[in-house]
């Protein structure tokens, strides 16, 4: 057995155990595209941001996309407007209790 057959056999045997194959396959358009998205996610040109109210422990690109035009987070607000809500309400509840 020459060497080229021993690398090619030992190449194959560790193909076999990490599910690795050295076949070359074609992408459709729609993997393609999925890959583009994917390669985006790794741009280093896109700007990084500071998620407000963590006192810039919370940074990066993927913040960038949570914050809204003027620095504000998108996703949350309105769940936190029902908290403030009910702690309003509760608290409201618990002065006429102690005022009687």
């Amino acid at each position: 057995m020459s060497e080229d057959d021993k690398q090619e056999a030992a190449n194959d045997e560790k193909n076999d155990e990490t599910g690795a194959s050295s076949e070359k396959f074609d992408l459709s358009d729609e993997g393609k595209e999925k890959v583009r998205e994917m390669r985006a996610a790794y741009d280093d040109d896109r700007q990084t941001a500071v998620l407000p109210g963590t006192g810039g422990t919370i940074t990066g690109v993927a913040i960038n996309e949570w914050l809204d035009d003027d620095g504000n987070p998108k996703f949350g607000k309105d769940e936190q407007k029902e908290k403030d809500e009910k702690a309003q309400h509760q608290e409201k509840e618990k002065q006429e209790q102690t005022a009687d």
